[in-house]
């Protein structure tokens, strides 16, 4: 089990990696993805972390969308699992955490930064597939 989880997460990252590299080589619109950001701050402020749960998945998919590849966006969507907040963090530190590292992506995004784009997303799935597995096997 742990090693599905691990290939999972590889995908995911890999997949998530290009679309950001794409949505700078498109240099897209981050309108609609900004938004989705400034609501997402917001909600946290509330406390309304399930909220954000669904707004973290909006934004997941504005990227693909706006990535411009129909086929990495099919295949996002059928790996989606939500938030992998596991058990080292009560869930208003992930939430932030999450909005965080989301803030930081995006920001490589505006700049341009192919590069820092994909390694931060890279990082961002290293981090998720400790937290999942920690809180299936701790």
């Amino acid at each position: 089990m742990k090693k599905t989880i691990r290939e999972h997460f590889q995908v995911r990252a890999a997949l998530e990696s290009e679309a950001c590299v794409l949505c700078c080589e498109n240099k897209i619109d981050l309108q609609r993805i900004d938004q989705i950001l400034k609501v997402s701050r917001e909600e946290i402020e509330k406390g309304d972390f399930e909220s954000y749960s669904s707004l973290n998945q909006t934004l997941h998919m504005e990227l693909w969308t706006a990535a411009g590849n129909d086929k990495l966006k099919n295949m996002l969507s059928e790996l989606w699992n939500g938030l992998s907040r596991g058990v080292l963090v009560n869930e208003e530190e992930y939430v932030r955490k999450s909005l965080k590292e989301h803030e930081e992506i995006v920001e490589s995004i505006r700049k341009g930064d192919s590069m820092e784009c994909y390694l931060r997303m890279q990082k961002t799935y290293k981090k998720a597939v400790v937290r999942t597995l920690c809180k299936r096997y701790n």
